[in-house]
């Protein structure tokens, strides 16, 4: 039974797992894997919508779905329509994946040919190598022509060798209709600059994993090449303990995206059972401390470097959920600028521009904690230290002149010391400084003029390393 296996009833991500294998046991060894990079932001809305109208029928029905497909979204606090694509995470998102490629699903069973498909992952298997090229032509033929999809090729030079490529000619992955090659392992400087070269409009993506230089890549574009064809990402690390430094990663990203170059990177799901390559136990993320943290503080950690342009997913399938909190993650507060705090910050120079991007950090409340307090913490905006805070706090200190007529009482704790990760609030008995935001960055001496708010776990105390003066910080509530 060919069938996808992502959000239909009574099946599953082990049973498209176990169908496979079933294959391998007929002797269907060689395997064409089809990754439709970002389909849900790729979707030709009016070619989807002409694959509801015959499945539907309803205008009223079918009106509604093209205003959610084109509510548009908030990026970096500004409105961008969306014309293209499916909201990620959205309620209707599985649905309308399943229905456009449905479309893929008919003409792969159209050829005769064994396939399983989980979401935009498609793994076809045939028993010859020849079999296996002509398939990989024919069906990225379709799904350029049909669908409208993007198609990424991850190769080598030994992969051009047997394909009969070469940095001078890539007529053969042009004829397949490739979008982007990701050079697994690259070839010298002076092929590269042919790569990207090419007249077919091809993007070349470089490992940054692999002895790629970002002086390299300056001196492509120094030498001509057009920065928009250029990409550089970062691997994925199956194996335990093998990814890569913070320091390091930080270091070389900036790097490669001080030269102009698009820079990605990985973060990991951990979903059960999730999947990936070389027999992915332990997910697939760039960056090895972020390994076991959640999906979402993976995201607003590789986001708040400020170095990387797409966060991608290494291991399939997050969930629903993790889909929903990455998404929650990326929204952004647009600060009003009639808001009297704003109005206050840019009369003293400050930019709209400014506020943007906006690092989060999710808190555990105290149970005590007042109704003022929560204001200040979650609709105060916003918070930011100026840069001339100790080693022992981080401080907010906006919301003092605003809040310096709330009572804020002191509330009593048994506690000598707070400890580092303590979220604390100056109360009434400082009155001049009333309403700071603090965090606890040493152990901080409670002598009773501030109140505890609530903590950030160790995981979360991460984002605060990539924290600077003057950041726009948003405070979350972890629930």
């Amino acid at each position: 039974m060919n069938a996808p296996f992502f959000c239909m009833t009574g099946r599953s991500c082990e049973q498209a797992i176990l169908k496979l294998l079933d294959y391998f046991n007929d002797g269907y060894e060689w395997i064409v894997d089809i990754d439709l990079e970002k389909f849900f932001d790729n979707v030709p809305q009016d070619r989807l919508m002409s694959l509801v109208n015959v499945i539907i029928n309803d205008g009223d029905t079918e009106s509604l779905i093209r205003k959610y497909l084109q509510a548009g979204v908030m990026v970096n606090g500004h409105y961008e329509e969306t014309n293209l694509g499916t909201p990620q995470g959205g309620n209707l998102s599985p649905l309308l994946s399943n229905i456009m490629l449905n479309e893929l699903d008919k003409e792969l069973d159209a050829r005769g040919l064994r396939f399983t498909r989980y979401a935009d992952d498609c793994v076809i298997v045939v028993k010859s190598e020849s079999s296996e090229k002509r398939v990989m032509r024919t069906i990225t033929d379709y799904i350029e022509r049909k669908l409208g999809l993007k198609v990424v090729l991850d190769v080598n030079p030994e992969f051009f060798a047997k394909a009969g490529a070469s940095p001078n000619d890539i007529s053969v992955f042009h004829m397949i209709q490739a979008d982007v090659l990701r050079m697994d392992i690259a070839f010298s400087e002076e092929d590269n600059l042919k790569l990207l070269q090419n007249p077919y409009g091809i993007k070349i993506m470089f490992n940054a994993s692999a002895a790629v230089r970002p002086e390299m890549i300056q001196s492509l574009i120094t030498k001509g090449a057009d920065p928009e064809r250029i990409l550089v990402g970062h691997n994925f690390y199956p194996q335990r303990y093998t990814g890569m430094k913070l320091e390091k990663f930080l270091k070389l990203s900036k790097e490669f995206h001080d030269t102009g170059a698009h820079v990605e990177a990985f973060i990991t799901s951990h979903n059960e059972p999730t999947h990936g390559v070389w027999d992915a136990r332990c997910g697939l993320c760039t960056v090895e401390r972020m390994r076991d943290l959640p999906i979402d503080l993976q995201y607003r950690e590789l986001a708040a470097t400020g170095v990387i342009d797409d966060i991608c997913i290494g291991n399939a399938y997050a969930s629903d959920q993790e889909f929903e909190d990455i998404q929650k993650s990326a929204e952004e507060f647009e600060p009003d600028p009639e808001n009297p705090i704003i109005k206050t910050l840019i009369k003293r120079g400050a930019k709209m521009e400014s506020f943007h991007p906006q690092k989060k950090i999710k808190v555990c409340l105290e149970p005590e904690i007042t109704s003022i307090e929560k204001e200040i913490m979650f609709d105060f905006f916003p918070h930011s230290d100026v840069g001339d805070s100790s080693e022992w706090i981080w401080r907010s200190r906006m919301p003092r002149f605003f809040y310096r007529d709330k009572a804020i009482p002191a509330r009593k704790s048994e506690l000598l010391n707070f400890q580092p990760g303590s979220v604390l609030m100056v109360n009434d008995n400082y009155k001049h400084y009333a309403g700071e935001v603090q965090i606890a960055l040493m152990p901080v001496l409670n002598d009773g003029t501030r109140n505890l708010i609530g903590t950030i776990s160790s995981d979360e105390m991460q984002m605060l390393e990539l924290i600077h003066d003057l950041d726009t910080v948003v405070f979350m509530e972890e629930k």
